[in-house]
């Protein structure tokens, strides 16, 4: 212990250290000297921890300290160290496990004995210490070796079904991490991993970026026997984009099936969009209203290399996307090539600017092809605000009525608060969008739009997520964190509640907003033309 805590102060390479750890670790000494032992030639090879460059995968098994000083008498510790392994004792080998991967021997039988470990009935997370240890050594592989790391990769997914194990979200990336340590030193390995029984799990898809581009027809079909064998089979975004890669016309129809499936309908769309169909079409108009962006940008996509569209639906359509985007350059970017395809199916030019300059709110143009709409297609837009269309008419009267009216920014102020709109808009636990600005970017009646119909153009992080519980109880709110464990929700009344995963039985995200519909009831010409007035002074 008063070595350890030598080393430790020093906090470098030093010999001493390695030489007393060593002999103890030899020696007949209880477990926990043992243990000590390990940890004071870890200390005094500088330690585990991060480096600049290095995958973070490798802070637990790789220097922080450079060896290179000591490199030249490395090599005898190295053997003695081999021999050490392994011990009988599963806590000291984990830390015997650490010193190898710290000094990383050349040695095929130690790999031997790394790899034994590596069983039907070993736990994952020990699977991936040995793997993580054995990415390390910088050794050529043998056919077995290869083989044993190739079934214990594919087969840590199905431990981890089986154990019902919960992955945290850097999971992937740290497996990514390890297993392109392992193909530096075996560039046999991913073609082996293709030919494993059991290959084709959703997990996997991370085992596809180092494959050569004529194995991926052996990957798909790895992925199809999966799909075919389990009818519960859990399609995620990837598996989706690994099927995509197929051109057989069977795959497509597969992938065509999965649309239903609300998880992975972003990246059916996004599939699909690369050579649209007419038949499709009709995906791809509701795929505008999408809650990811993916979903928008794939659907806006397919509809321009289709021909024009001139159904009123679809045209509302592209205008309730284009109103929702207003977020970065990203989000502008689609809104312009929706825009777009708007001005082309209507032939007219609403005066929206294209390209970067035109990465700003624009009101006005979105106002004319909203004008133009509702005159053109007056029972599509009463059909689009279905039940609240008589209401909308009434509020629409009452806004023209504003137009004379002075409002008082203080008394909206009131009513802002009085209606409980401060509620959701204000404070540090607001769950709705910051409203400075807010009349800068939309224009007067598209912003009363968005009061009196929230749920008509909401945009897609302010949608209502619901969550039934296997206890019956239900939940309806904006999820404002989410962990491997289970999500804390807020709902409308700005309560929040803690929902652990495993009593979730059924999460879906509804098109509504959290937002109520209502809140323009009964309210004066003047009243509006008051909460009109503040709105308009949150942009100084």
């Amino acid at each position: 212990a008063r070595e350890l805590g030598i080393v430790w102060n020093r906090r470098q390479p030093t010999r001493g250290g390695i030489e007393i750890g060593l002999a103890i670790l030899e020696g007949d000494y209880p477990s926990a000297r043992k243990l000590d032992a390990a940890r004071l030639i870890q200390v005094s090879l500088g330690d585990v921890g991060p480096l600049q460059d290095r995958a973070p995968v490798l802070d637990g098994y790789a220097p922080r300290l450079s060896l290179e000083e000591l490199e030249r008498h490395l090599d005898p510790y190295r053997v003695r160290l081999s021999n050490l392994f392994p011990s009988g004792d599963d806590a000291l080998d984990d830390e015997l496990l650490r010193l190898i991967a710290m000094l990383e021997p050349y040695n095929l039988d130690l790999l031997d004995k790394i790899l034994a470990g590596l069983t039907d009935e070993s736990h994952p997370t020990d699977d991936l210490h040995r793997l993580i240890v054995a990415s390390r050594l910088p050794l050529d592989r043998n056919f077995q070796q290869t083989e044993q790391i190739a079934r214990a990769l594919v087969q840590i997914d199905h431990k981890i079904r089986r154990l019902g194990l919960k992955q945290d979200s850097n999971w992937q990336d740290r497996i990514e991490e390890m297993y392109a340590g392992l193909v530096k030193h075996d560039p046999a390995l991913p073609e082996t991993i293709l030919q494993q029984a059991g290959f084709g799990l959703p997990g996997h898809y991370i085992f596809l970026s180092q494959i050569e581009e004529d194995a991926i027809p052996a990957a798909i079909a790895g992925f199809l026997k999966q799909i075919e064998a389990d009818p519960d089979y859990q399609w995620t975004n990837e598996v989706v984009f690994v099927l995509g890669e197929s051109t057989e016309p069977a795959h497509r129809e597969q992938l065509r099936a999965q649309y239903e499936n609300l998880s992975v309908r972003n990246a059916v769309l996004a599939v699909l969009s690369r050579e649209p169909l007419a038949e499709d079409r009709a995906k791809f108009v509701a795929g505008l209203g999408a809650t990811h962006l993916v979903g928008i940008s794939s659907s806006a996509e397919a509809l321009s290399r289709l021909d024009r569209g001139s159904d009123p639906a679809e045209l509302f359509a592209l205008l309730d996307a284009i109103r929702r985007l207003s977020n970065g350059a990203e989000e502008l970017e689609v809104r312009a090539k929706l825009m777009h395809l708007l001005q082309t199916a209507c032939g007219e030019d609403f005066g929206f600017e294209t390209g970067p300059e035109g990465y700003v709110p624009q009101p006005e143009p979105i106002e004319r092809a909203g004008a133009f709409l509702a005159r053109t297609h007056p029972e599509e837009a009463r059909r689009q605000l279905g039940a609240a269309s008589q209401e909308w008419e009434r509020l629409q009267t009452l806004f023209s009525e504003t137009a004379s009216i002075a409002g008082d920014a203080e008394r909206g102020r009131a009513l802002f608060d009085k209606r409980a709109c401060s509620r959701c808009h204000g404070g540090r636990q607001a769950l709705g969008p910051d409203l400075a600005g807010v009349a800068k970017r939309f224009a007067p009646p598209d912003l009363l739009t968005a009061i009196a119909l929230p749920s008509r153009d909401v945009a897609s992080r302010y949608r209502t997520t619901l969550i039934q519980t296997d206890a019956g109880k239900v939940y309806a709110g904006i999820i404002v964190y989410e962990s491997v464990d289970g999500v804390i929700l807020r709902d409308a009344e700005n309560k929040t509640y803690r929902i652990e995963d495993h009593e979730i039985e059924e999460r879906r995200q509804l098109s509504s907003s959290l937002m109520p519909e209502g809140l323009l009831k009964d309210i004066s010409a003047t009243e509006l033309a008051d909460l009109l007035a503040y709105l308009r002074s949150l942009d100084k």
